[in-house]
């Protein structure tokens, strides 16, 4: 009986409930990272932002393995060009002629400082 009437009251006295929208939200005073302290605006990054630091990277990569000769995929092109430009000055340098050693000429010719006259 105690349930019935309990249910009878829970359904009359149930009001809809007058919720609106809302949103929770943090505003970020600063950063920390690795014992640094930043402000806020360090998060502020567009898409044109993060294509240029990645095409930094990229011509870093680049300019590194360049440097020490060692393939990548950014770098061989390069290679390749460097390569075919060096093969190019070869062929187009002009053929030197063979010097032949000319023979060296004594001279017997006394300055007048000679110690045993």
């Amino acid at each position: 009986m105690w349930s019935f009437h309990l249910a009878t009251l829970v359904l009359t006295h149930h009001r809809p409930l007058s919720s609106r929208p809302f949103s929770y939200g943090l505003v970020v005073l600063s950063v920390y990272d690795n014992g640094s302290v930043f402000s806020p605006e360090v998060l502020d990054l567009t898409e044109d932002d993060l294509i240029e630091k990645f095409a930094t990277g990229v011509s870093m990569v680049t300019a590194l393995s360049l440097a020490i000769s060692y393939p990548t995929l950014a770098a061989a092109p390069h290679m390749f060009i460097n390569g075919y430009k060096n093969i190019l000055a070869v062929a187009a340098a002009p053929a030197e002629e063979e010097k032949k050693p000319e023979p060296e000429e004594e001279s017997d010719d006394d300055m007048g400082f000679s110690l045993f006259d």
